[in-house]
């Protein structure tokens, strides 16, 4: 081992390898720790370029040294070998800078992931919401929180479309627009970590808005329904004790009718009787009185009876009214 870290080609290789991991290192705590309080897209940009470079160089130096030792191998097979690399090389360059992607928003950026986090989860929650309250406590309360927003307000109309009283001049803000018409506008201030929001990240707001504007629009169209159903449930109840009323009005009047043929056939019956006996007495009278005066206290008694039954249903009568 000492021979051969003692070679002279040994020790280029050690001071390329210092001369690639000092910048590296330097780079990476200057990102890290923003000590030249950078913009947050420069930074991204750097980070990104320094990433994609070494993983580029990495990947290019393994895939030229199996290359290379292949070839020696199986001199007959380079020039396969060689067009087997490039594809390689070609086909795995999407997906490696995707990864180089991935691990700069992890290590530098981990407020960009919970950001993204955050969309995932609202969205998710939005899929599960049909009211106007869950909306608000969700953009005003939950979503800031999730992505360390300093503050946000979501104003619904008719109400004004302003934030109110702040402690920071708002970040982003747009509409939530469903066809032609304004649900309201959202508010959003910055972040503890970073000012501003990223192209990307105001396009998720963008698509995040555009689903809560659906979930307003069918919330409003949710109320307005109910409403409409309390109206006509209101309109049966008025109805039916319309109805009620009126068959109970009917039932009284027939009631009162018979009661009017009642009386009228009693109190005819009676009188009739009254009458046929008063003109017997009357006929008795002309030749045997005390056998007349001996039946006049049966009609009286015979009227009385009538009168006591008139009464009794002419009070009937006016306990039904």
């Amino acid at each position: 081992l000492e021979v051969v870290l003692n070679t002279p080609l040994a020790r280029a290789d050690l001071v390329a390898l210092f001369l690639v991991i000092f910048p590296v290192g330097a780079a990476y705590t200057i990102l890290r720790h923003d000590l030249f309080t950078l913009d947050g897209a420069i930074r991204r940009t750097l980070a990104y370029t320094i990433l994609s470079a070494l993983a580029l160089l990495l990947y290019f130096t393994v895939t030229l040294i199996l290359t290379v030792s292949v070839v020696r191998r199986w001199p007959s097979l380079a020039n396969i070998v060689i067009v087997l690399s490039v594809l390689t090389t070609a086909f795995a360059f999407a997906p490696l800078q995707q990864r180089v992607q991935e691990l700069v928003d992890r290590w530098l950026y981990p407020e960009r992931r919970r950001f993204h986090q955050a969309v995932t989860a609202a969205r998710t929650t939005l899929g599960r919401v049909v009211v106007r309250e869950a909306v608000v406590a969700l953009f005003n309360q939950q979503f800031p929180t999730a992505i360390g927003a300093q503050w946000a307000a979501l104003t619904l109309t008719p109400a004004p479309a302003t934030p109110g009283q702040q402690g920071s001049a708002p970040a982003w803000h747009h509409a939530l627009v469903v066809g032609d018409k304004v649900m309201g506008r959202y508010w959003l201030g910055p972040r503890h970590t970073l000012p501003t929001y990223e192209s990307d990240e105001q396009v998720a707001l963008h698509q995040l808005l555009a689903e809560a504007a659906l979930v307003l629009a069918y919330a409003e169209t949710i109320d307005a329904l109910q409403q409409l159903n309390q109206e006509l449930e209101q309109r049966v109840t008025t109805r039916t004790e319309q109805l009620l009323a009126q068959q109970r009005a009917l039932a009284a009047y027939a009631e009162r009718q018979q009661l009017a043929r009642n009386l009228h056939d009693s109190i005819t019956q009676s009188l009739f009787s009254l009458n046929l006996g008063l003109r017997a007495i009357r006929k008795v009278a002309q030749r045997d009185p005390q056998t007349a005066l001996a039946q006049l206290p049966e009609q009286e008694a015979a009227a009385q009876q009538a009168l006591t039954e008139m009464r009794e249903l002419l009070g009937q009568l006016r306990s039904e009214n």
